[in-house]
């Protein structure tokens, strides 16, 4: 009969960073910064060149997206492996953090359904950048 390894399966299943949720919630809070300052910019710019309130929902999609993407790309480098799972969690979880600091600064409250596809965009979105960075240099 065979023993089992206690060592080598406890080193199997903690392969995760210890610090990953502080890398998690400074990624999160990084990438609501670059949306913010981002969100400034486009208001300012819509503003000042009187350019139509359309253009505003596009914009906002591809500033949600960098927001995720730079999450991604902050936490996912600190993450040995697999980073479209770490995608496919930071993405909604920063489309939910950004959804809750909205609610927060007094936004009026968006319908389940676009929520909904909000989240599936994170999910979606996270899972390709977090394959995009995974051939990038680990910090």
């Amino acid at each position: 009969m065979m023993k089992k390894n206690r060592r080598t399966s406890k080193a199997s299943t903690s392969k995760l960073p210890k610090h990953i949720w502080l890398s998690a919630v400074f990624g999160i809070l990084l990438g609501l910064a670059a949306t913010g300052a981002a969100l400034l910019l486009v208001a300012w710019l819509i503003k000042a060149f009187s350019i139509g309130d359309g253009m505003f929902s596009v914009l906002n999609m591809i500033i949600k997206l960098a927001g995720i993407f730079i999450t991604v790309l902050f936490v996912g480098k600190r993450v040995p492996q697999k980073n479209f799972l770490v995608g496919a969690v930071m993405g909604p979880l920063y489309v939910l953090v950004s959804f809750l600091l909205f609610l927060l600064l007094g936004g009026s409250m968006v319908s389940l359904k676009t929520l909904l596809l909000d989240l599936l965009t994170g999910v979606a979105g996270g899972v390709l950048f977090g394959a995009l960075t995974s051939g990038m240099k680990k910090a």
